[in-house]
C-alpha cells in the first residue's frame, strides 16, 4: 500500500493521475462547466459562474480538473488561457492586484512573454488607477494577439470580494469589466451564499450563475473509497470492502458527504492510525476560524444562541428541546430555526410529513469546528472520529486493535521515534474513547494517559485524565488542573514521587487556588520524607478561608502526622484535637484523629489519655 500522502486532503498538490482516478460524483458539474466555456468561445457577452459549497466539498478539485481538461482538449486549449489562482491569495488587496496575478500566471504557466513585460510596466506605475489601466489594456492585447480568451479560476471568491468591501470603486471596476469584456470569463468558488456576498450590489450578482456543489451520496462515497484504494494499491481494504459495504451510511452521516472528511476516514480504515488525520483536520479547522467566526458574528443574538444550544445537544434536536435549552419561547425558536435554515447552517427534517421536526447542523465541517473551538470535551478530541470508530468497528475489533497498539507501544515506547510513538498513543486514546462500556473506557484511557506520560507529553496525559475526572467542568483552567492533579496521583501511586511533585507543582502554577492539587502536593512531600514542605502546604490549606470541612479535616490530620514525625508532639495533638472538635467532620477523619492523638499521648507518657 502507498505511504500516507498529505495531498489526499490538498487537491492542488495531487498528481494529475491521482486526481483523475479519484474524481467522483462531480463529472456532471465538470461537463456543465466545460460546455459553458465552449459555448462562450465566440459570444459577445459572457456568463460567469460561482461554485457554492462548504470547505472540503470539492470546489477546488473542480477548478483544477476544469483547468486540466481545458489544457488537454485541443478545441479549448486553442481558444482559452485558464488562469488558476491559489486557494488563499494573500497578495490580493485590490482589483488591480487580482489582475496583476493573472499576468504573472500567464507569464509563468502559459509562457506568454509579453505578460511579464506588461506586468513590469504596471508595477512601475505608482498610480493604482493607471497601473490597473495598463493591466487591462495588456490583458486585452494578449487575448487579441493569441486569439484566446482568458478564464479566471478564483478560489474563495467571497474572501476576495467580501460582503462589506473596503473599496467599492474596485467592485464597480470589476463589474464594468464583467459587463463589457467579452475576452474574459470568471469561474469562482465560495463557501457562502453569493447573494449574501453581493448583497450590496445586485447588478454585480446578476453576472454570476450560482452552481451548488452538493454532498456526495452513499453510492458516490463507495465509488470514491474504492477509487482511492485502487490508486493506493490497498488490496486489504478492497478485499474487505464488501464486508463493510452496509456501513457506508455511517460515513455519509458523520461526514455529511464531504469528500475531504471521507478521505480522512479512509486513512483511518486503511492504517488504523489517527495522528496524521487529527493533525490534518485540526489544520483545516484552524484555517476555517476567521471565516466561520465572521459568519457567527453576523448572526442575530437569538439565532447564535439557538445554534449554540443545538451544538450542545449534539448537533441534532427537536425545537422543543432547543426551547428548553435556550429558555426561549417555542414560537421564537421555530421562527429563528427557519431563518437559520435559510442561511444553510441547519436543516429541518420531518417538516410537514406527520413526524416531529428535528433541527440538524448541515455542514459537518462547521459542526466539528464549533465543537473543537467552543465545547468540551470535544474541544480537545474530535468526537466525529470517535463516533466513526464506534460505527465502523465492532467492540471486539476495537479491543483487539487496542491490544495491538499497546503491544506496539511496549515494543518501541519512548525509546523509539517520537512521532511514531505519539501516533500509537493518539490512536490508543481514540480507540479507548470509542468503547461504550464505562469501566473499559476508563481503564483504556488511563493506559493511554500513562503512555503519554512515558513519552514526556504530560499535558496530553493530563487532559486525557481530565475527561474522566472532570467531564462537567467548563473552566479551561480548572479542567486542565484537574487533569494534572489526576496525573500526579497516578504517578504517586506508581512510586514516581519526583515526577508527581513536578506535576502537582505545575498544576498549582496553572491554578494556585486549586485546593485538591495543594492537598496532593502536601501528601507527595510527606511520602518523599520532606515533612517541612508538607507542613507548609497543609498549613496553607488550614488557613484558607472558606475551605470545606472535608479538606480542612484532611489537612489537619496530615499536618498533625507530619508534625509528630518531626518531634512536635504537642503540635500534632493540637491538630488532631482540632479535627475532633470540627462540626460535620466525617466519622473516618474523626476516628483517624482519635487514633493518632492516642498514639501521640502515649508517646508523652499519658497512658490514661491515650
Amino acid at each position: 500500500m502507498a505511504a500516507y500522502a498529505p495531498y489526499k486532503y490538498n487537491p492542488a498538490e495531487m498528481p494529475p493521475e491521482d486526481m483523475e482516478a479519484t474524481f467522483v460524483g462531480r463529472h456532471h458539474l465538470l461537463n456543465r462547466l466545460l460546455a459553458a466555456v465552449k459555448e462562450q468561445t465566440e459570444t459577445d457577452s459572457v456568463q460567469h459562474y460561482i461554485l457554492l459549497g462548504p470547505r472540503g466539498i470539492g470546489k477546488t478539485t473542480l477548478l483544477l480538473m476544469l483547468a486540466r481538461k481545458i489544457k488537454t482538449t485541443p478545441e479549448l486549449a486553442d481558444r482559452w488561457f485558464p488562469v488558476r489562482y491559489r486557494e488563499e491569495e494573500f497578495y490580493v488587496y485590490t482589483f488591480r492586484d487580482l489582475l496583476a496575478l493573472a499576468l504573472e500566471n500567464l507569464a509563468a504557466e502559459e509562457g506568454v512573454a509579453e505578460a511579464a513585460v506588461i506586468l513590469t510596466a504596471a508595477e512601475a506605475e505608482p498610480d493604482d488607477d493607471r497601473s490597473l489601466a495598463t493591466i487591462l489594456d495588456g490583458l486585452k492585447t494578449i487575448s487579441d494577439t493569441h486569439g484566446k480568451r482568458i478564464l479566471l479560476l478564483i478560489d474563495n471568491f467571497d474572501r476576495v470580494f467580501p460582503k462589506r468591501p473596503a473599496n467599492k470603486t474596485d467592485q464597480h471596476a470589476f463589474r464594468k469589466l464583467l459587463s463589457t469584456a467579452s475576452y474574459l470569463m470568471v469561474i469562482g468558488t465560495s463557501v457562502r451564499l453569493f447573494e449574501d456576498i453581493a448583497a450590496y450590489d445586485e447588478a454585480f450578482f446578476n453576472f454570476f450563475s450560482p452552481m451548488p456543489v452538493q454532498n456526495l451520496a452513499d453510492d458516490e462515497i463507495q465509488d470514491l473509497l474504492q477509487a482511492r484504494a485502487r490508486q493506493d494499491d490497498n488490496t486489504d481494504f478492497l478485499q474487505n470492502y464488501d464486508r463493510h459495504r452496509d456501513k457506508i451510511r455511517a460515513i455519509t452521516y458523520l461526514t455529511g458527504g464531504n469528500p475531504r472528511l471521507v478521505m480522512m476516514l479512509y486513512e483511518i480504515l486503511s492504517r488504523k492510525r489517527l495522528l496524521h488525520v487529527v493533525q490534518a483536520l485540526r489544520e483545516t479547522i484552524d484555517n476555517l476560524t476567521p471565516l466561520l467566526k465572521d459568519v457567527l458574528e453576523d448572526l442575530p443574538r437569538q439565532q447564535s444562541k439557538i445554534l449554540d444550544a443545538l451544538m450542545r445537544l449534539g448537533g441534532i434536536a427537536a425545537p422543543s428541546q432547543l426551547a428548553t435549552q435556550t429558555r426561549l419561547p417555542l414560537n421564537a425558536v421555530t421562527t429563528q430555526t427557519g431563518r437559520l435554515k435559510q442561511t444553510r447552517l441547519i436543516d429541518i427534517e420531518g417538516e410537514g410529513r406527520g413526524k416531529p421536526a428535528r433541527c440538524r447542523v448541515r455542514d459537518q465541517m462547521f459542526k466539528t469546528w464549533y465543537q473543537m473551538r467552543y465545547l468540551r470535551p470535544a474541544r480537545r478530541r474530535i468526537e466525529m472520529l470517535v463516533a466513526f470508530l464506534q460505527a465502523w468497528f465492532s467492540v471486539e475489533e476495537r479491543i483487539s486493535e487496542l491490544r495491538k497498539l499497546h503491544q506496539e507501544f511496549q515494543a518501541t515506547g519512548p525509546s523509539g521515534l517520537k512521532r511514531q510513538a505519539r501516533d500509537t498513543v493518539v490512536s490508543m486514546e481514540y480507540f479507548a474513547a470509542s468503547l461504550e462500556d464505562p469501566q473499559a473506557r476508563m481503564s483504556q484511557i488511563e493506559r493511554a494517559a500513562d503512555a503519554y506520560a512515558e513519552i514526556g507529553d504530560f499535558r496530553e496525559a493530563a487532559l486525557s485524565l481530565a475527561e474522566l475526572t472532570a467531564p462537567g467542568v467548563r473552566s479551561e483552567t480548572r479542567f486542565e488542573t484537574a487533569g494534572y492533579t489526576a496525573l500526579g496521583i497516578r504517578m504517586m501511586e506508581k512510586g514516581d514521587l519526583p515526577g508527581a511533585l513536578r506535576i502537582f507543582t505545575e498544576a498549582l502554577e496553572k491554578d494556585p487556588h486549586n485546593l485538591e492539587a495543594r492537598m496532593e502536593l502536601g501528601l507527595c512531600f510527606g511520602r518523599s520524607g520532606d515533612h517541612a514542605n508538607a507542613i507548609d502546604e497543609f498549613t496553607t490549606l488550614v488557613e484558607t478561608e472558606g475551605i470545606s470541612v472535608r479538606l480542612l479535616s484532611h489537612a489537619l490530620n496530615n499536618r498533625g502526622y507530619r508534625k509528630g514525625e518531626l518531634g512536635d508532639t504537642q503540635g500534632a495533638i493540637a491538630d488532631y484535637t482540632a479535627v475532633i472538635e470540627l462540626d460535620d467532620a466525617s466519622t473516618e477523619q474523626i476516628a483517624r484523629a482519635l487514633n493518632n492523638r492516642g498514639y501521640r499521648k502515649g508517646e508523652l507518657g499519658d497512658t490514661q489519655g491515650a
